[in-house]
């Protein structure tokens, strides 16, 4: 599913390096953020029934607004430098660049954590004797593996507890995922205090 993104990105690099220095700079970051937040947003909608189909065209508007975002901020972020501290500054902008990358995972990881415990144990809330669904289901696994004997119910609820925290899991990514879309498209209103920066010449 993640090449669709690497292949769109490929492919259509040549393409935004001939289109983008027609247009402001400000205005085309704005556009790849709006593209990647929509990608992300779209993805926010997965369920356990999600497949590649469902990822195929979040991940068409993803890479193409990254890769506009990629070519146009690294510009952005030279372009006012004298040549002799474009070396140094690139190092830089590459360090900030993996530190923001690697914090930005860190957090995420520790939020997915959080919000699935979250969501466990609002779903947990719901499996009690009065809910019909659970109950059944329960008798229905309880029955399936009857021939284990006397840990048969027990089987059971480690079963529905699997599944429970996949669906857990698969909630606490849409959550993620439309907190990252919203701030990607907050970030976008943010290029019209961007400086316009030197014309790209490409």
């Amino acid at each position: 599913v993640m090449m669709v993104t690497g292949i769109v990105m490929f492919c259509f690099a040549p393409f935004l390096a001939w289109l983008i220095p027609n247009f402001d700079t400000r205005k085309t970051v704005f556009v790849g953020m709006i593209l990647a937040g929509f990608g992300v947003w779209l993805n926010s909608h997965l369920s356990i029934h999600s497949d590649y189909d469902f990822m195929f065209w979040p991940q068409i508007y993803r890479g193409i607004g990254l890769m506009i975002c990629l070519i146009v901020v690294s510009h952005l972020a030279m372009s006012t430098l004298p040549l002799s501290k474009v070396a140094d500054a690139s190092g830089i902008y590459n360090l900030m660049r993996n530190i923001g990358g690697a914090v930005g995972l860190a957090l995420i990881n520790s939020s997915l954590d959080w919000l699935t415990a979250l969501h466990v144990t609002q779903i947990n809330q719901g499996m009690t004797p009065q809910n019909w669904i659970f109950t059944e289901r329960l008798d229905q696994l309880t029955a399936q593996y009857q021939e284990v004997g006397a840990n048969a119910q027990q089987i059971a609820l480690s079963v529905i507890y699997r599944d429970i925290h996949f669906q857990a899991l698969t909630s606490s990514f849409n959550d993620l995922l439309r907190m990252l879309a919203i701030i990607m498209f907050v970030t976008a209103f943010l290029t019209i205090f961007m400086d316009r920066g030197k014309k790209m010449n490409m």
